[in-house]
């Protein structure tokens, strides 16, 4: 009886296992699947208007519709002054964005870019 209730456990325990692995597999697959639509972002102003700083700082952001060439981020990542934002692809391409829209009080944006200007890696 002990012998058969180890060899369960152990059954159970290697079957968990390889559900986790798959579950990571998964995981892994969505990530490679979602990596061309993360971008990295550079902002840079020379100007202050209200809480903004003039200077120039770095992040990221993801396409939400590569059509359309608009990008979700962090709204304290863009400006509302005068600011160049440099967008940078996964595949090392590289344009100019506006935001084009932002919200304060939730912490996002939305930036536009030319989707013409640039082949979008997805």
């Amino acid at each position: 009886m002990k012998r058969r209730a180890k060899v369960i456990c152990c059954a159970v325990g290697f079957l968990w296992c390889q559900a986790g692995i798959a579950h990571a597999n998964r995981w892994a697959e969505t990530i490679e699947r979602l990596k061309p639509t993360v971008v990295n972002l550079e902002v840079t102003t020379h100007i202050n208007i209200g809480l903004d700083r003039a200077g120039r700082w770095h992040g990221t952001g993801f396409i939400v519709d590569a059509n359309r060439g608009i990008i979700a981020t962090n709204r304290h990542l863009t400006s509302i002054s005068p600011a160049r934002i440099k967008i940078t692809f996964v595949d090392g391409s590289s344009t100019e964005g506006k935001l084009f829209y932002y919200d304060y009080n939730h912490d996002f944006a939305f930036i536009r870019f030319d989707p013409s200007s640039v082949t979008v890696p997805l």
